[in-house]
C-alpha cells in the first residue's frame, strides 16, 4: 500500500480532495483519514473511509488557514515519513491576507509567481523534495469548481451557460477563472442566487457541489488549458492510477 499525505488549508479543500479521490481512484482501490489541526494537535473528522484492501492510503490534514499549510508539512513530513509516508501535496488558495495587502482588488500574475517561487525554494532546500508536490489554487479552489462549465445544470437545470451568460456577463466555457475572478468564491455564489439559493463555503455548500461533479468535470476543467493550477494537482492523483495497472 502506498501511503500518501494531502496538506489543505480549510474543511472545504479537504472535502473537494476526498472526492476528487473516490472519483479518479475509485473506492476499491483507496483509503483515506482525515484530520483537522486544532491547537497544534491532529483529531480526526468524521468522515474516514477504511478499506484492508487499498493500494492507496491518504492521509488528508486539515491545516485551518492558508499560511499554516506548507509550515504544517514541514513540521510533520519527517514523522510521516517514519511510518511509511512516502508522497506529500500539499494544497493552498492564493488568496490571503499577504495577497490582499500587495494587490487589493485584482489577480497579479506576478504576485502569483513569486508566491510560488517562495514556497518552491522552502520546498527544494528540503530532504527529498521529490517526493513533494505544492498546489496553489488561483485564486481559490472554487476557481477550479467555476471551471467545470458542464457542473451548473447538475445542481440546477436553470443554470445553463446562456443563463448565467444573461444574467452574469461571461461564458464559463470561455473564460478562464483562475485569472478572471479575484474571489471565485464569490463568483459561486452570484451564479447560486440565480436560482435563490447561495454558497457561504460552509461543509454543506461544499459537500453539495462536490456531489455533482462527475469525472468528466475534470477534464472541462483543463480544457482550452485553462485553470493549470487544477491541471498540476489533477495530472498527479492521476498518474497514481497508472500504478494500477
Amino acid at each position: 500500500m502506498k501511503k500518501i499525505a494531502i496538506f489543505t488549508e480549510g474543511q472545504g479543500e479537504q472535502i473537494f480532495i476526498r472526492h476528487l479521490l473516490i472519483q479518479v481512484i475509485g473506492y476499491s482501490d483507496l483509503s483515506f483519514n482525515c484530520q483537522k489541526l486544532y491547537r497544534h494537535n491532529l483529531q480526526d473528522v468524521s468522515y474516514q473511509y477504511p478499506n484492508q484492501n487499498a493500494k492507496f492510503h491518504f492521509l488528508i490534514i486539515n491545516a485551518g488557514n492558508d499560511e499554516k499549510v506548507l509550515s504544517l508539512l514541514v513540521e510533520r513530513i519527517d514523522k510521516l515519513r517514519m511510518v511509511g509516508y512516502e508522497k506529500f501535496i500539499g494544497i493552498r488558495d492564493m488568496y490571503c491576507d499577504t495577497y490582499q495587502k500587495r494587490s487589493p482588488v485584482t489577480v497579479d500574475e506576478t504576485l502569483n509567481q513569486q508566491m510560488i517561487d517562495s514556497a518552491n525554494k522552502v520546498i527544494q532546500n528540503m530532504n527529498n523534495p521529490d517526493q513533494i508536490v505544492f498546489c496553489f489554487s488561483i485564486m481559490e479552489l472554487e476557481a477550479w469548481i467555476l471551471s467545470m462549465h458542464n457542473l451548473f445544470t447538475r445542481i440546477n437545470k436553470k443554470l445553463t451557460l446562456e443563463y448565467i451568460q444573461q444574467e452574469l456577463g461571461y461564458n464559463l466555457r470561455d473564460i478562464d477563472p483562475q485569472m478572471v475572478f479575484y474571489k471565485p468564491s464569490d463568483e459561486i455564489d452570484n451564479i447560486l442566487k440565480l436560482i435563490g439559493s447561495r454558497y457561504t463555503k460552509k461543509y454543506g455548500d461544499m459537500a453539495s457541489i462536490c456531489d455533482k461533479i462527475v469525472t468528466t468535470d475534470f477534464q472541462d476543467a483543463k480544457a482550452n488549458d485553462r485553470c493549470k493550477s487544477f491541471a498540476i494537482l489533477y495530472s498527479d492523483i492521476y498518474g497514481l492510477t497508472e500504478m494500477l495497472h
